[in-house]
Formats: structure tokens, C-alpha cells, sequence
């Protein structure tokens, strides 16, 4: 009776103030509304899919995702949503058609699809605990297009009345229509809402690790949706055609008080620091692993012995940058403000680039190379060159040479080998004016003179640095998980280094002057394990060490305080299986090895001699097939076009592949890269096919020619190769039959 009532006052005052056909047309709307409301609240009652763990459910229903603590819900409306604008007009994500599934019993996979524009969007809900939900969202784009703004936004219940915005807060206004709250704070890394009901959920929500600057948000809905909403926002954005990461979000949902006060305090201390830091040290570094296409495919540079443009097999693989990572970390420990941009990881192109530089506008730009990138990498600085000195690193040889700054003015200083300290100390200098002459490890200019300073020694402690940088980087994008192991995974070091002496090998060569081998303590190793499987959440861990397995009692340590830690974590490493025995094997699979990278290289005893591997054969293939026996998966990999290669190695080098049948395999082609000695021993016996530094990748380009054949013939055999091995791994060929496609000797 009262609802007839407040809605007959309604009616007669629109009547008095401006008529009739006024009031008859406000009382049509409100029927349309309550129609449209009750045919929502209808299909509330159908629940698609749902992720529960203790009282918190993620439930989605049509085009809405809804977040329940005990069978309350704390969302309103529509949930959780993402809205973009484009040429001023607004798209969100309730008005697009879904496809959902549960891809796990804690993970909903959602497809959204808008049909007016080429764009649709990935979204990946993992209820993590009953007390954090991650989302992820990436998008794909059909054709080029310019966002002007996006958001990705909670909706949640009126009944909160306090806002958080990192330490600063304040009281929502009265619901009355559509209203912003204004705040201070633009720079915070979360937003929230506390709750002064026992029956809810204080919620944080947290984009801290976003992939883009994002600033927060806070609004009041008209009466009509009644709720707050918590935005992420994100600026502008040219995309071209292609796939891209979007956003990452932590819902938080926290019932203690004091954790509450303890989240917001840390805000407080780390906004404390950041404004005592910026007036103190205002010198800002930006560390970039740079674009590089080459046909629409991707490469890989920064973190790969092998840089090299990627097949379509190779898509997700892509290698941590740790000598770009750890370098921003020792920075950061130093108060310097460090941006971190891996491109390749992000699909970052030019245009990208060059605007968050222009953003973030650095006091120095530090790019990492490599011989098969260098011209698309020196192209790309030279368009960003002006306005900061720049700074080149990486495992190349020809910039280590004194003409290279002499024909490349745009670049101002050179960073020879293991650069972390290098860079600090270039750092400091630059920031205190100070003169570069005692940096060791650096080239630079003086007075319009190059000037290479001696060599820097290698770290002796490598644990004397901090952890490499990952907070704020795609962690869920870094994939190297040989045998398929459970993602996100992530990769560490626990040595730098290889003691033995193969001559194509490009990072002792480059990176460490020669083959010293350097350890971590085991101790400090596990524990770096524990922080990433309990702090970051990583599902399994890649050792992408030189060879891992150097110092048998090192390896059976680390193995034991696994065990004791009691990580119970899959876990893989790149190893030399003549190094390996059963005492060895036996510990890494009961401390939760899961796959094992192996090189092989060749099929041919000879070739391994020839090319300084000093690899017993038979003793490598009798610990691979005691690795199978054991139950853990391997990867080989082999080349083609060694110094000596024939025909007959090339078979036998194919016959032992699909013998030993691997879990995965890899073919590529010798690259006799710059400053090893392979190289030296090539161009010495006339055997460099190209000096074309762009055809240095390995997969496509053979630059060698043997005494018996052509580079063209050593690519066909390796293509070959490939296509016998995928026919035999789908069971199109036999052992016997993949025999008899192999050329004859």
C-alpha cells in the first residue's frame, strides 16, 4: 500500500506541475522500467557457472558476474565488467554476446564478443581462495583502432559506505543519480570499499600488477542500479591488428579489521617513500627489451641464448629478460625510479613505445641487443634519440667495437658483458656529473673520442644481488615450461656460467669472458622457490641455467631443501645428460622434477668432439632413457650445419631423435654468432655463407657452408627433419618408416 501511495503522490505532483500528458508520460516510463527490472531479476534466478570455495562464490549469469560471501551478495547489478570508448561512444561488456566455460574447478573462461566493432576479449576468473579472486583479461583486435578510454569495473552493494582509495578514504554522498567521487590519490595502486555490516566483506580491489598505468575511479550509480562502482581506468590507446594483454586485477575480499588497516598502512609508507625518493633522486631509467617483427611473427631477444624470430610452434614461448630484470632491481634498491618495458612479451610496437617514453620521459634509455635484431633495434633508437643519452647491452660483438659509436652518433655509451653493476654505477655518475672514466665494462665518448674502458669481473656473490624485478612485468606471459608443465610458470637462475667449451655457445663467450661457472647458495635459491609458489602464486618453475647440473653435490642439495621446504612444485631444468647419474636423477625426480632439457646437438661422436662439446655419446643417451624410465618428460635439441656436417651425420643426428622419442624436440640451424669461436673457426676455414647479421636466427637462415654441404641443403635437411618427426610424433610414420625418408649416405 505504501508503494501505491509514494507512486500516486508522484503522479499528482508531475499533474499539478506540468500537466496531463506529462505525468502519463513519466507513469509509462516507470512501467517500462519495473518491466525491465523484473525480467532481469528473472534471469538472476538461472545460474550458468559458478566457483565456490569456503563462504565466497563467483557465480556468472547472463552477462553478469557476481561475486556471493555466504549466500550475501556483495556485488550489485551487473558485477564485474569492462567498458570501452571509442569516437565517444561507449561499449561495455554486459552488451556484448558471451561464451562461458569452466576450464577448472577454480577457473571460468569467458569470450566477449561485440559485434558493432572488431574487438573481443579473453577474460580468465581464477577464485584463488576464498579471500582473493584474479582476473585477467586480454583483448584481440580485427583491424587497427584507437581506444580513447577503458575501464574495468566492479560493481558492489550500496550497503558499503566507506571508500578506500590506497590510504586515503572517505564517505560515498547519498545515492541520488549517476556521481563521481573525486579523489586525491591518482596515482594509487588499489581501490575498496569497507563495510560496517558483520555479514560483508571489506573488498580491495587491486591493480597494482595492471599491465598499463592505471588510475582509480569511484562512483555512485543512479537509484535505478543502486550501487558503487570501482574503476580501473585506463588511458588512451592506438592497437593495431593482433593479440594484446588488456588487465590484471586481484579482488580482494577481507574479513579482519586489522589485515585491512595493515594493507592500507603499507600503501601509506610505500606513497611516503615514492614522494621522499622523487625529491631526493629524481632520475628516472627506462630498460627495454625492443620490438622486433619480422612477417607479422615475433622474436625473441632479452633472457634467450638463442635470439631468433619465432615459428608458429613457438608462439608462446617466450624467455624472462634477467639480465634487463635484475639490473632494474639492483636500480630500484638504489632509489632510482625504473620502468621496465619488454615489448616482445607485451606486443608492444614503435608507436607504443615511443608514447610511455614520452610519458615517463627518462634521464637514460637502456636497450638490449643481439646480433640478428641489431638493425631493427638500431633503426628503432635512433627515432627515439634526442631527448635522453641511450645506452646498448647485450650479447653482440659488433657493438663492442670502437666504430660502432663512431657510426652511430644516437648512441651514447656501450655496456660490455654482465652490465648490472655497470649500469648502476653509469647511473650514479650520470645523476652526479661525475666523469665515466673508472666504470668498468663501459664505451663511451669523451671529447668526441670513444673510449672502451677495461673489462668489469664477473659478480663473484650472485647473491649479493637482489631478485630480479617481476612485479609490474606479465609474469603470466614469460613461458618457457618444457613438458607442458602447469602454467603460470616462471623462470629463475641458480648459477651463471658453463665450465665446458662448445664453440657456438654465445653467452660465455659474450656475457661471462669464458667458461667460469658461478653458483647461488642452494639455501638462497629454495628460498626465492617458496616466495614465487606461496607470495606469487607461479605453478612451476623453470631453471634456465647454462647447464644446472654442474657439482653433483650442489644439485642433491638444492634437491634436499626442496624436500625440506616441502614445496611439492613441478619443476624443470636445462642440464648435459653425460653429467647426470642414477643417484643424481633419482633425487631431482623425488624433489618434483617434472622435464629435463637436454642438448645433444649432433648424432655423431665426431661432430661433438669436433665442436669442443666433450660429450661422452652412449653416456648421454644411456642417462636420456633412465630420465624416461624414471617417468620425467625431456626435451632434446640438435643442429644442423656443424663444422664436418654430411649427409650421414645429418641421418644419423634424425635416427637418434625419433629413437630416443623425446617428450619435445628442437631442430635449428647452426649460427656462428660474432664473438665466438665458431665464428672465428668458420670465417678461418671460409665456411660463412652470409655476413647478413638479420639472417643470424637460427630457425630460418642457414650462414654456413661444410666441406660437403650447401647452406641451402642444410635447410631442407632441417625442414625435413621436422616434418618427419611431427609425422612419426602423430603416428603417420613408423621408426622404420621415418628410416627410409632419410636421405642415403
Amino acid at each position: 500500500m505504501m508503494w501505491i501511495k509514494s507512486n500516486y503522490q508522484k503522479f499528482r505532483k508531475h499533474f499539478k506541475d506540468k500537466g496531463f500528458f506529462y505525468a502519463l508520460w513519466r507513469g509509462i516510463k516507470y512501467f517500462v522500467y519495473l518491466i525491465k527490472k523484473y525480467k532481469g531479476e528473472k534471469k538472476l534466478h538461472f545460474k550458468k557457472k559458478t566457483l565456490k570455495k569456503g563462504g565466497t562464490e563467483v557465480v556468472c549469469f547472463d552477462k553478469n558476474i557476481k561475486i556471493f560471501w555466504k549466500e550475501k551478495e556483495i556485488t550489485k547489478d551487473v558485477g564485474l565488467n569492462t567498458s570501452l570508448i571509442i569516437k565517444g561512444n561507449c561499449f561495455t561488456s554486459p552488451k556484448a554476446k558471451w561464451k562461458v566455460k569452466i576450464i577448472d574447478t577454480d577457473i571460468l573462461s569467458i569470450l566477449v564478443i561485440w559485434k558493432k566493432i572488431p574487438i573481443r576479449q579473453d577474460w580468465l576468473i581464477k577464485l584463488v581462495s576464498p579471500d582473493k579472486i584474479v582476473w585477467l583479461v586480454d583483448i584481440e583486435i580485427k583491424k587497427d583502432i584507437s581506444f580513447e578510454e577503458r575501464k574495468a569495473s566492479i560493481m558492489v552493494s550500496s550497503l558499503y559506505k566507506r571508500w578506500i582509495n590506497s590510504y586515503e578514504e572517505g564517505f560515498f554522498p547519498v545515492i541520488r543519480n549517476w556521481e563521481e567521487i573525486p579523489l586525491q590519490l591518482k596515482e594509487s595502486k588499489f581501490i575498496g570499499v569497507r563495510t560496517f555490516e558483520n555479514d560483508l566483506l571489506n573488498i580491495i580491489f587491486d591493480y597494482a600488477k595492471n599491465y598499463f598505468k592505471t588510475s582509480p575511479s569511484l562512483q555512485n550509480t543512479g537509484k535505478e542500479n543502486n550501487a558503487r562502482v570501482l574503476n580501473a581506468c585506463m588511458g588512451k590507446e592506438d592497437y593495431k591488428k593482433g593479440k594484446y594483454p588488456y588487465f590484471r586485477g586481484e579482488i580482494l575480499l577481507i574479513k579482519d579489521e586489522q589485515i585491512l588497516e595493515n594493507y592500507i598502512e603499507k600503501a601509506r609508507g610505500e606513497f611516503t617513500k615514492k614522494i621522499f625518493l622523487n625529491k631526493k633522486d629524481d632520475f628516472k631509467v627506462v630498460l627495454v627489451n625492443l620490438p622486433w617483427q619480422r612477417d607479422g611473427k615475433w622474436g625473441v631477444r632479452a633472457g634467450s641464448r638463442w635470439p631468433h624470430i619465432k615459428t608458429e610452434e613457438e608462439n608462446n614461448y617466450q624467455p624472462f629478460p634477467f639480465f634487463l630484470a635484475y639490473s632494474a632491481s639492483l636500480l630500484k634498491n638504489n632509489g632510482f625510479e625504473v620502468y621496465l618495458i619488454d615489448c616482445l612479451a607485451e606486443k608492444i610496437d614503435f608507436i607504443k613505445l615511443k608514447q610511455k617514453i614520452k610519458e615517463i620521459k627518462p634521464q637514460l634509455l637502456l636497450a638490449e641487443t643481439s646480433t640478428p635484431s641489431l638493425y631493427n633495434d638500431l633503426e628503432i633508437l635512433e627515432q627515439l634519440s634526442g631527448n635522453f643519452p641511450i645506452a646498448l647491452s647485450g650479447p653482440e660483438a659488433n657493438i663492442r667495437k670502437k666504430e660502432f659509436l663512431e657510426r652511430n652518433p644516437f648512441i651514447d655509451f656501450v655496456l660490455v658483458g654482465e652490465y648490472e653493476v655497470t649500469l648502476l654505477e653509469l647511473v650514479k655518475s650520470i645523476k652526479e656529473n661525475l666523469s665515466f672514466q673508472n666504470i668498468l665494462g663501459l664505451i663511451y665518448r669523451s671529447d668526441g673520442e670513444v673510449k672502451i674502458n677495461p673489462p668489469r669481473p664477473l659478480i663473484k656473490d650472485l647473491d649479493s644481488l637482489p631478485w630480479p624485478l617481476r612485479e609490474g612485468l606479465p609474469m603470466e606471459s614469460y613461458i618457457d615450461a618444457p613438458g607442458e608443465m602447469p602454467l603460470p610458470s616462471v623462470q629463475m637462475w641458480s648459477s651463471r656460467g658453463c665450465i665446458f667449451k662448445c664453440l657456438f655457445c654465445l653467452w660465455p663467450s659474450l656475457m661471462y669472458q669464458g667458461n667460469i661457472f658461478r653458483t647461488r647458495n642452494p639455501l638462497k635459491v629454495v628460498e626465492e622457490m617458496e616466495y614465487l609458489v606461496k607470495e606469487m602464486g607461479f605453478r612451476s618453475i623453470y631453471f634456465d641455467d647454462d647447464t644446472f647440473n654442474i657439482g653433483k653435490e650442489r644439485v642433491l642439495e638444492i634437491c634436499r631443501q626442496i624436500r625440506k621446504y616441502k614445496l611439492n612444485i613441478p619443476w624443470a631444468i636445462m642440464a648435459r645428460p653425460d653429467l647426470m647419474d642414477k643417484e643424481m636423477l633419482s633425487a631431482l625426480k623425488e624433489a618434483g622434477v617434472w622435464a629435463i632439457k637436454y642438448g645433444v646437438e649432433s648424432g655423431e661422436q665426431k661432430l661433438l668432439d669436433k665442436i669442443g662439446k666433450n660429450m661422452n655419446l652412449q653416456k648421454a643417451i644411456e642417462m636420456i632413457r633412465l630420465t624416461k624410465k624414471l617417468g620425467i618428460k625431456f626435451h632434446l635439441t640438435f643442429m644442423f650445419g656443424l663444422p664436418g656436417e654430411t649427409m650421414g651425420s645429418i641421418k644419423e643426428t634424425i635416427e637418434l631423435a625419433i629413437d630416443l622419442a623425446p617428450f619435445s624436440l628442437q631442430f635449428s640451424l647452426v649460427t656462428p654468432f660474432p664473438g665466438t669461436s665458431l665464428f672465428e673457426y668458420c670465417k678461418d676455414s671460409e665456411e660463412i655463407a652470409s655476413y647478413d647479421w638479420e639472417a643470424y636466427d637460427g630457425n630460418y637462415n642457414c650462414v654456413i657452408n661444410t666441406e660437403a654441404l650447401t647452406s641451402k641443403e642444410i635447410e631442407n635437411f632441417k625442414n625435413l627433419a621436422l616434418q618427419i618427426w611431427r609425422d612419426y610424433q602423430k603416428g603417420i610414420l613408423s621408426y622404420a618408416e621415418a628410416c627410409k625418408i632419410l636421405p642415403k649416405t
